[in-house]
């Protein structure tokens, strides 16, 4: 059973005289980060990724940062299981209409049967900070707002522009080879996915899992 508050540290401490053995409980030393927003459990939420300011190198990119987000906000309860609305309905409804105009969120979410749209917006993507260094440094930066449907309001941030996050991965002395480009993609996408997701409860600095 996972314990989410506090991490037990177990010493054996032997009683003196007694050759019994305790155990002493201590809480976890690392602060807490609490979530800037929280669903409730009866809502159902989606989630739009958006990379026109910077498109991704393989458009399949998008659909493993909404996947990856998906499962790590459900299995820290973020948002129940059954009230994630999957990707591909979200897919279905594309941005720009049948008619050649662009659809809002609020369009977007109603048409996926959400309360909620995570709506996610990628302004950076790099493996390599600097084009004339070779060596590997994955950058991400995104936007992201939370959008209520039913009134098309965004509820979360009070910045127009949305909540800032940014994703790092340590510097490798490899070279970007056009071989490894589609690993240190993936990996990124999933430092993303954890450092947007841990806006939406509550978790303990330090763990990333």
């Amino acid at each position: 059973m996972m314990i989410n508050r506090f991490v037990i540290l177990s010493f054996l401490i032997v009683c003196s005289g007694c050759g019994k053995l305790g155990v002493l409980f201590m809480p976890d030393p690392r602060l807490l980060v609490p979530a800037e927003f929280k669903f409730a459990k009866d809502k159902k939420v989606a989630i739009l990724i958006d990379d026109f300011l910077a498109p991704l190198s393989q458009p399949s990119l998008k659909d493993d940062l909404a996947h990856e987000m998906s499962k790590i906000l459900t299995n820290h309860k973020a948002v129940k299981p059954d009230m994630m609305v999957s990707y591909s309905r979200v897919k279905k409804n594309t941005i720009t209409s049948p008619n050649g105009k662009k659809q809002s969120i609020r369009e977007i979410g109603q048409k996926a049967g959400s309360d909620y749209v995570i709506y996610v917006n990628i302004t950076e993507f790099n493996l390599q900070e600097d084009a004339e260094n070779p060596l590997v440094q994955p950058y991400a930066r995104a936007y992201v707002k939370v959008i209520k449907v039913s009134s098309g309001e965004r509820v979360w941030p009070i910045e127009r522009t949305g909540h800032g996050v940014e994703a790092k991965i340590r510097m490798s002395s490899e070279y970007a080879s056009s071989a490894d480009r589609t690993e240190w993609s993936e990996k990124l996408i999933k430092e993303l996915a954890l450092d947007i997701s841990h806006l939406f409860y509550d978790y303990r600095q330090g763990k990333k899992w």
